[in-house]
């Protein structure tokens, strides 16, 4: 195997966990990079080896799964080569957001390829990109596709050279919309004063200061946004829907407004220029071929999972609002100031005037469907019940049998597609240790390459219900959510559970037997 790559990558940095962490499954499944990367395991080493690429990401644990366009750019690098050169997908999976500093590391090359959400390029001084995060501009998916074709990318990519790589392609994914606690950000008038959560960047911070909220984020306050959000410590938060399904958010923000655009995720794809440099002709053409055809299929796919996941979030409690003609326009409105900026801006009034060109001109998308139960209905969050607070110690364990439990859960008992939260990924030995109000969970996943999970967390047992807090800390991450309940009975062999709350672990608590093995 031949690698255009000469100096050792450094394993890099850990950096501040972002918003949308995942539940158990998520975190198991980023671990493996599942399905993503090309397998470059080393072979004869003889001339007929593949040339193997490393590409790096640390946004989502560097989880392709999360970004279809660069899943499909490894796949589709591999199809045109026809297998002689390939890409590796190489991040830190404990790392959650991103300053960007992909981009850093590939200058360096420490690694081949990179990718980045735009929305982190202005952290590095590269503004051009800021109109497409502008609210309430880039508003669906046809707009989006109309900017991911323009020459208008290659005018925002070409600021990446400042930066010591070589752009390749700018890829369409998810629009991003607000996501809250206890009503939907509908108005002006809702959005006035409200501590609102976003990723680390600046045109995300104006977004949400021009809508009238008090923008947070990890760099800003160091603190978690789920436990934020269950204490009451934030009004919302911007999300979008793969992020919002795998990451439970409806537990702590159940109201969504996915018509009100914050922007697209939109990704920007690199390369070292060294690395370019060593691959001969063909090689860079195949690259570059590839890169171009993910910028059709992202353009085109980039609302493929919005359906299945809007589905399961309204299955286990979201609500979803649609803001009518003139709340949009009112939103619009005080949205205007801040497009007036970027309109004057050097750094960004000509993208901003192309921007606003494409997005007029591209068609309506076609009305969202939401499912009828799905729905929301004014005035319906004055009677949705409090949610149930966390633990902030150990709590009774009267009439539990304390000791350590296991369980499985087979492959076969998971269908891919019913639930995005019950995966192939998840089955695996389950152990957890109960006692003095503190529980402690080891997951052996069976899946190969994904590495174990330990978390930790307190109990309280009232009666036949047990109720959990999941303890937050950097050394343990995030593995389930972070405060639930469900009801228990003795077994011969040990306990069964029944009716969790949230009904996301059903396939830990839902009718699942624990063997007592301690």
């Amino acid at each position: 195997m031949r690698s255009v790559r000469t100096t050792p990558r450094p394993r890099p940095a850990p950096v501040a966990r972002a918003a949308r962490l995942l539940v158990l499954v998520g975190l198991v499944t980023t671990a493996a990079c599942a399905g993503a990367a090309v397998d470059s395991t080393p072979k004869s080493g003889g001339p007929d080896d593949p040339v193997v690429l490393v590409l790096t990401n640390n946004d989502s644990g560097g989880n392709t799964e999360t970004a279809p366009a660069i899943a499909r750019f490894v796949d589709r690098v591999a199809e045109v080569s026809d297998g002689r050169l390939v890409v590796r997908v190489e991040a830190d999976p404990l790392a959650w957001a991103t300053d960007g500093r992909e981009v850093t590391a590939v200058a360096r090359g420490e690694a081949d390829l990179g990718w980045v959400g735009t929305r982190a390029l202005d952290l590095l001084g590269i503004d051009t990109f800021r109109p497409l995060h502008a609210p309430l501009l880039v508003d669906g998916y046809h707009a989006q596709a109309a900017v991911v074709h323009d020459r208008v990318a290659d005018d925002v990519l070409a600021g990446l050279t400042d930066l010591g790589v070589e752009p390749l392609a700018l890829l369409a994914d998810e629009l991003r919309f607000p996501a809250s606690a206890r009503r939907p950000l509908l108005t002006p008038d809702d959005w006035a004063g409200a501590r609102f959560w976003v990723l680390e960047s600046h045109a995300y911070t104006e977004a949400v200061e021009a809508l009238g909220a008090e923008p947070l984020n990890t760099f800003a306050t160091g603190g978690d946004v789920r436990q934020m959000a269950q204490e009451g410590e934030l009004d919302g938060l911007e999300t979008m829907w793969v992020y919002y399904a795998l990451g439970a958010d409806y537990l702590y923000s159940p109201y969504v407004v996915p018509n009100v655009s914050l922007g697209p995720r939109t990704l920007a794809l690199f390369a070292s220029p060294a690395t370019l440099d060593r691959l001969d002709e063909e090689e860079r053409g195949w690259l570059r071929e590839a890169a171009e055809d993910t910028v059709t299929w992202s353009a085109g796919h980039a609302d493929d999972r919005v359906a299945e996941r809007m589905a399961d979030a309204c299955r286990h409690g979201a609500r979803v609002a649609l803001a009518t003609p003139d709340q949009l326009r009112a939103l619009a409105q005080a949205a205007a100031p801040l497009h007036d900026r970027l309109r004057t801006d050097p750094a960004t009034a000509d993208v901003m005037a192309r921007v606003e060109a494409l997005a007029a001109g591209a068609p309506d998308d076609p009305p969202l469907e939401v499912p009828a139960d799905c729905r929301y209905t004014a005035g319906e969050e004055r009677r949705r019940p409090v949610a149930s607070r966390a633990l902030t110690g150990p709590g009774s364990t009267e009439g539990f049998p304390t000791g350590t439990y296991r369980y499985v859960v087979p492959a076969d008992a998971i269908v891919r597609g019913q639930d995005t939260l019950a995966r192939p990924e998840m089955a695996g030995v389950y152990t957890w240790e109960l006692g003095d109000g503190e529980w402690e969970l080891r997951a052996r996943p069976d899946a190969a390459g994904v590495a174990p999970v330990t978390c930790w967390g307190w109990y309280d047992v009232d009666g036949d219900t047990v109720r959990f807090t999941h303890t937050i800390e950097p050394v343990a991450g995030h593995c389930l959510p972070l405060v639930w309940s469900a009801r228990w009975s003795p077994t011969d062999s040990g306990i069964r559970w029944h009716g969790p709350v949230p009904a996301v672990l059903d396939p830990h608590q839902g009718g699942v037997t624990w063997e007592r093995i301690g």
